[in-house]
């Protein structure tokens, strides 16, 4: 029986995955696929099948009270319940980054982070302004400037040497910033429950990250002979960490011609 006139109270039903697609996919909902799985039916109709297989969803075969199985199947609308329940689910908001903090280290002539994951649903994503100089690496894609990362995405940022100090991304939120909800209205034993989708703001759907660069430290000698202050090429400097220099950090190359050797060395010690 149809539920009399009064207020009721809605309660989340998210334990039944058929029933949020059919209100999500089905006529009237955000992810209406009627159009495209029925385009010549009108509207009616695409009401009506919706509506039983929201309620077959609900309460099984009990929701096709005054039809035959036969008549279901041969008017199309067990097909179309089929179809609905091989979509995947109703996008949802919820996101996470992980790791949280990455230092850089050399790789090559760059520096470069260990990859981040971005987990969440692939129709959401955020989106990141990066500084001067860094660029995003994900599988072939490398770019510069603002990007967009969709969940369930795998990357990574370089950046030349001289590229120091930390970055914090701030932070940054998803762009679908609502979950999609099934809700029922329990009217009483006797009557029809009613059932209906419903968008929710979802105030934790953000991420942040840091990134902590290297810290080079360049190192420059002129040799100079100390009588005729002369420039003396093929000189060889070592730099070490201890004063009786017994614990090596690098060699230097040869002085040139000019009498001056350069190198640059992550600030790993004091």
């Amino acid at each position: 029986a149809s539920p009399p006139t009064s207020d009721y109270v809605a309660n989340e039903f998210e334990s039944n995955p058929e029933l949020q697609k059919v209100l999500y996919y089905g006529y009237g909902g955000p992810g209406d696929i009627t159009g495209e799985y029925m385009p010549s039916f009108d509207w009616k109709t695409k009401y009506i099948f919706t509506h039983l297989a929201a309620a077959y969803s609900y309460c099984g075969m009990d929701g096709f009270y005054g039809c035959t199985f036969e008549d279901i199947k041969a008017s199309g609308v067990w097909g179309y319940i089929q179809h609905i329940y091989s979509l995947e689910a109703p996008p949802t908001a919820a996101i996470t980054l992980s790791p949280k903090e990455a230092k850089a280290y050399e790789s090559g002539k760059e520096q470069r982070t260990g990859e981040f994951t971005l987990k969440g649903d692939h129709r959401n994503y955020i989106t990141l302004k990066m500084p001067e100089h860094v660029t995003y690496h994900s599988g072939s894609t490398k770019q510069t400037g603002t990007v967009k990362i969709n969940g369930n995405t795998t990357f990574y940022f370089s950046a030349p040497k001289t590229v120091t100090g930390t970055w914090n991304s701030g932070k940054l939120k998803g762009q679908m910033g609502t979950q999609w909800k099934t809700l029922v209205l329990s009217t009483g034993s006797g009557s029809q429950d009613i059932g209906y989708g419903a968008f929710f703001e979802e105030e934790s759907a953000s991420v942040e990250f840091t990134v902590k660069w290297l810290d080079l430290a360049r190192v420059k000698v002129t040799k100079k002979d100390k009588n005729s202050k002369v420039n003396l090429s093929g000189a060889v400097f070592g730099i070490y960490a201890d004063s009786a220099c017994k614990n090596l950090l690098v060699q230097m190359p040869a002085t040139d011609s000019n009498g001056t050797s350069e190198v640059e060395i992550p600030k790993t010690q004091d």
